[in-house]
Parts: C-alpha cells; structure tokens; sequence
C-alpha cells in the first residue's frame, strides 16, 4: 500500500466542532474564569501537553490535536475499516470539573472520566472493522480551564475547510458510473483579471483515501481534503489558476482491490459491477460534467483533460493517461510508487505486462485494446519525484504480483524487499523509466526535488512546475 503524509499511512484527523450538544450540555459548560487560574499551573500544564504529544510522536501516533482552554470541547475521529487503531487521551485541569466521554460509533460509551482538579490518561485499541465516527464530549464545569491531547494510530480523515458555493456533489449514475464525485466550478473572475491560459479544460484529480474504504462518507471527507480549499498551493488553486472546472471521483479502495490505482486486477472481467473498469467511469464522469457545465451557461468543455495525482493518485493518473491518451491533454504524476507505468511492451528482450508495462493490455481478460501510441504521443507528462522519497509499492501484493515485482527488481533495481517496511530512495529506478518514456518518442519530462520524502506531498514547488506544464500544454484552446 501507498504510504501517505503523516504517520503509517494517516490521512489526517476529522474534526466536528461545536455541533451536536445537547441544551443540557450547553448549559453546564461555563466561561473560565481567568481571575481563577494560576499562570504557573497553567504553563506546567501546557507544558506537560507539549511533552506528551512529543512521546506519542515517538511511539508513531499522529498528534492532530493539542486541547487548549480556548479549544473546541467535541471531537469526531472517523476511522478506516479493516485497520487496528489506538486511541490515546490525556486531559487536564486546575480548576473546575472536567467530564469526558468516549462514544464507538453505535452510540457505545467506551469510557468516561469526571473529577474536579486533576489528569486522566486512556490508551485503548479499537476494534478493526468497525468503521465510522468515534466521539470524544470535554464539558469544562465550574471554571475548568482544559488542557489535553489526542493521539491516533492508525488511518482516519481530516475534515477539512470547504467552499459549498462552488462544489457540486455528483451522486452515482448507474450504469454509467457507480461511484459519486465532486466538481468544483472555477473561480468567478473579476472584469480586468487577464483570461486563463486554459478555458474549456477540465482538470482530473483521482481520489486516494490511503486506506481500505468503501465507506461514502470517509471517501468524501478524504477528497475534500486533498482538494485543499483555502491554501496558497493545490489542486483547487491550479483550478482556478487555468480557469478550469475541478473533478474528484470518489471511488473506493475495496479490501484486496486497489481500484484507487488502477491496478492488474481492477481492469479483469470478473470484477463486480460496481468495481468493473473504474478508468471507464471516469470518462462516464468526465463527460457528464462537461455536460453539466454547458448547461450552466459555461464555454464549452473539451473532451481531453488536464490529469495530476500524488502516490496512489499520481498512478492512477499515469496508467489513465496511458490506456485513454485520447482523452488526456496532460498528465502530471508524483511520486508514483517505485515505478511508473512503462509505454512500451518489451525491454530488454523481456516482455513487460501490465501494469509493468503494456505488453498484455490487448488481451482479452484486460479489455482486448492495445496503447494508441500516435494519441500518447500528444499528451504531456510531467513526473515528480523527491530524492528522498523511499515509498515503494512493488513489493506490495495489492500493487503488484510477485511475478512483475521480480520482473521489475531484476531489471530496474531493487528498493524495497516487504510492504509497507523503510526502503532504499526509489529513484534508482527514475532513470530507466526516463530511458524507456523517450524511447518510446513521448512527450515526458522527469524532475526531481532535493531532499523531499514521500509523506510531504506535494511541495509547492511541485504544484508551481505542474502549473506551468499545464500551461505549457499544447492543444488547449
């Protein structure tokens, strides 16, 4: 599996602040009295809640939230299914009463804790399966002044800021496609700003939970994150710096079946319905946007696309752009995982199947279409890799058989020997994927970023090189 930002494969942290009390509840929470609380006591306290969040960083939890006295007294945890959390709480006070509350997700409390003065510490594991939103309640009583941290092991979703006037949620279209997505209008200009360099193109970016999910609501709470609303660099800010409409499917990454990478097994026949050829229900997606888009009096969208992605994201983007090059104006991939998507069938006088490379796509049991090399050669792509970027998947079995692992660590070099375990940096194997793009007589430029891991994401000089390539890209007008 890909490794994300943050800790073994943590998204973030889903937050829900100040929603959903009771009247009851509201009015046993009082204002801290500040002639009340001792200034030394309050330093070792914050003092205390620093030292903690440091420890859990150590014992590889993500710290998402240092409570303050000033800080939101209710807190949501969504969790991926199929994954073994910890949960760790520490919380704290001087003065008052302090009540907290642990909620699973049918309403079950897990633990409670109420005393005036003193700390609480809980460490639990929670049971893998059982996904949804855990709820921690803090009420602060009689002048309590709150201190505390939250510490997560394991995959959940941040709940990040949003632009409801601007996104669409697209439901599922059965038959055409099965999954819901988001569109993101462009941005209004105002009268005297310039004209984008790219009217008419709809920007793609894949979704990528991380984890195992089907769960509708952790896909949706993953993708707006990713769309990184508000923020100086990101996909929405690409968006509206071409003036192109934004497109976020959100499919699922089934147990065992990485439809979130466009893997061997997501192109087979003998998947389920819902699953079949996520690649086509994306062009299905892709043209109901265009359609709907016209409709709101917007110039009219073409039917190639502007493509970018990071890990899982960035492969999906790649194999997409390589299977439907008629369909894609340019493609922008980061950090693809130890390995690239080769657009050739052989090298080396060794055939190279998918998704190693192409030499099997025309058969029957992966669609029977062989690459449209003349379409591939009109599209633009741009990789993007850290050098210190160490996240290989082609020792994961969900990614890669063990066949093409060993086909690929034979000829390109090995990096990594077991999933999920620290390997070497990948880009020894950067540059025969560099060889066998330019043999092919493709339109690819390589680039790398000094120092840059793969749990950094996308670095702003990485969105600002994408941008410029987007711009750069032939055929848009």
């Amino acid at each position: 599996m890909f490794k994300l930002r943050g800790f073994l494969a943590i998204v973030g942290l889903f937050l829900a602040y100040g929603s959903g009390f009771s009247a009851a509840a509201e009015e046993s929470i009082s204002e801290p009295d500040a002639s009340l609380a001792s200034t030394a006591g309050e330093m070792r306290l914050a003092q205390e809640a620093n030292r903690i969040s440091a420890d859990l960083g150590q014992q590889k939890f993500l710290v998402p939230y240092v409570v303050t006295p000033d800080g939101p007294k209710k807190f949501e945890l969504s969790v991926a299914p199929y994954v073994e959390h910890v949960i760790s709480l520490w919380f704290a006070t001087e003065q008052g009463t302090i009540v907290i509350e642990l909620f699973d997700p049918d309403g079950q409390l897990l633990a409670s804790w109420r005393e005036p003065r003193g700390e609480w510490k809980f460490e639990q594991k929670l049971a893998p399966g059982k996904s949804g939103t855990y709820l921690i309640s803090v009420q602060a009583i009689d002048g309590a002044r709150v201190h505390g941290v939250i510490g997560v092991k394991g995959p959940i979703v941040e709940r990040c800021p949003i632009d409801n006037a601007r996104m669409i949620d697209q439901p599922a279209d059965p038959p055409h496609y099965w999954w819901p997505y988001l569109l993101i209008r462009p941005l209004r200009l105002a009268a005297d700003t310039p004209v984008p360099m790219h009217p008419g193109a709809l920007l793609v970016m894949p979704n990528n939970t991380g984890f195992e999910s089907e769960d509708g609501a952790l896909l949706r709470a993953s993708a707006i994150c990713e769309l990184r609303f508000g923020e100086s660099t990101g996909p929405v800010t690409i968006a509206d710096s071409l003036g192109a409409p934004l497109l976020v499917p959100l499919f699922p990454r089934p147990e065992r079946l990485y439809l979130q990478a466009l893997t061997r097994a997501s192109l087979r026949k003998n998947v389920k319905l819902k699953f079949n050829r996520v690649d086509k229900q994306l062009i299905a997606m892709i043209d109901d946007a265009r359609a709907k888009l016209t409709a709101m009096d917007g110039p009219p969208v073409q039917e190639r696309v502007l493509m970018v992605g990071f890990s899982a994201s960035g492969v999906f983007t790649n194999r997409f752009a390589v299977l439907h090059p008629e369909r894609v104006l340019a493609a922008a991939v980061g950090g693809p995982g130890g390995w690239p998507l080769a657009p050739v069938r052989s090298d080396h006088g060794v055939a190279l199947p998918y998704p190693v490379g192409v030499a099997d796509l025309d058969s029957e049991d992966l669609g029977g279409k062989p690459v449209d090399l003349a379409a591939l050669k009109r599209v633009r792509f741009l990789f993007l890799l850290g050098t210190a970027d160490t996240n290989d998947s082609v020792p994961c079995t969900d990614s890669f058989s063990d066949s093409e692992a060993r086909l690929i660590n034979r000829l390109y070099g090995t990096v990594g020997f077991r999933c999920g375990e620290d390997a070497e940096p990948v880009v020894k194997r950067w540059w025969p994927a560099r060889r066998l793009y330019h043999a092919a007589g493709l339109d690819a430029h390589f680039r790398l970023y000094p120092d840059v891991r793969h749990e950094m994401g996308m670095t702003p000089a990485m969105w600002n090189d994408v941008l410029d390539m987007f711009r750069g890209a032939p055929g848009a007008n």
